[in-house]
């Protein structure tokens, strides 16, 4: 039996659901993202329940001791729910299952795979993870095409190695639940695993490579550039490990990098949707206001109004005071929720965001 996950009172919760090929590296993030939260990076924090925390420090040790990498993840799912912190103050409780690469592409007969596309519709937030060596491949035949004047690599190649069509088949499904539901498509964070490899496959500077894959994203990946759909394009690594496909690597090449950005990304869209509900529901508690003083003045002018419109009066009057209230509660929430958005905006100042295909006004990398 599993042991009760950690909660923190009056924390809300978003569900992250994870899609990747085997060996692209989905395991291996989610680690690294985890061991170097669980310590803090630029004060924020992630914690689980404590055999949780202790499975994955094992393995954080494993590999910075040994050079040994996580195993892939096994034919049964795997729950984890991190609490996302900054400081000693819980932001976010994250609800993470981890899926085999195998589930991804499986007939629904599989019970990962059908379990995989019923969570689908309860995603608020989904992370493609693409691997960087096969991509850095494909820059690197670009390159390679320019040079001898050649047409450029075929994409549906591309889109074949990295399961791009399964990806967003389930990723539409998950768009049109939500859609018939009421509730706006799940963000999407584009990580590009084994950053090491960008540059030393494609020959290429990093800033290079990722700006073709930046260019040509529209087209590998148009669901990331989708009316009302929210996207981070985030090249991440673990370690300079290289390229072979191995399960130890050196102890020494171990170096975390931008490993904490997904969860940042994850929680300023969770707060970018509820600043987008909370300013509605101001706007609705304005005008009811608006309406009760209508209806106020017109209970006052009638005749008669102070002997038999008292109850009236009073009813309304009690009315219009807890509007006040509630418009006062909204907007202290309100400009709590801006000014911490605009704090996480400016840790991803570098960050390339994509909302509704409109693509940010600096660039990043």
């Amino acid at each position: 039996m599993q042991p009760s996950p950690v909660v923190v009172a009056d924390t809300p919760t978003v569900t992250v659901t994870m899609l990747g090929t085997s060996g692209s590296g989905k395991s291996t993030f989610m680690l690294g993202m985890y061991a170097i939260l669980a310590g803090g990076v630029r004060g924020y924090f992630a914690h689980a329940s404590h055999d949780d925390h202790m499975q994955l420090m094992d393995q954080w040790d494993l590999l910075y001791d040994d050079g040994r990498l996580p195993p892939p993840t096994p034919e049964r799912t795997r729950n984890y729910r991190f609490n996302f912190m900054q400081g000693i103050e819980p932001l976010l409780g994250i609800d993470w299952m981890d899926y085999r690469g195998g589930a991804l592409s499986d007939r629904a007969t599989s019970s990962d795979t059908a379990e995989l596309i019923t969570r689908m519709a309860a995603s608020d937030c989904v992370y493609l993870v693409l691997d960087g060596t096969v991509v850095a491949e494909w820059v690197r035949g670009m390159v390679d095409a320019a040079i001898a004047a050649r047409s450029l690599p075929e994409l549906g190649r591309l889109r074949r190695k990295l399961r791009v069509e399964d990806m967003t088949s389930m990723l539409l499904r998950s768009i049109n639940e939500r859609a018939n539901e009421g509730k706006p498509p799940p963000a999407l964070v584009v990580v590009i695993t084994k950053m090491d490899t960008l540059t030393t496959v494609s020959k290429l500077p990093q800033h290079e490579t990722m700006g073709l894959v930046r260019d040509y994203l529209p087209d590998l990946l148009p669901a990331a550039h989708a009316e009302g759909v929210s996207a981070l394009l985030q090249p991440v690594q673990l370690g300079h490990f290289g390229t072979e496909r191995t399960e130890v690597v050196d102890k020494d090449s171990v170096a975390p990098r931008d490993l904490e950005k997904p969860f940042i990304f994850t929680f300023l869209e969770f707060l970018t949707n509820r600043i987008a509900d909370e300013s509605q529901f101001l706007d609705a508690v304005t005008k009811r206001h608006a309406e009760g003083d209508l209806e106020l003045a017109a209970v006052k002018r009638r005749f008669g109004a102070q002997f038999f419109q008292r109850q009236r009066l009073d009813q309304l009057n009690n009315q219009q005071q807890q509007l006040v209230k509630e418009a006062e509660r909204t907007r202290a929430a309100l400009l709590q929720m801006q000014n911490r958005a605009e704090r996480l905006q400016a840790d991803l100042r570098d960050a390339w965001i994509i909302r509704s295909g409109r693509l940010p006004s600096r660039p990043g990398w």
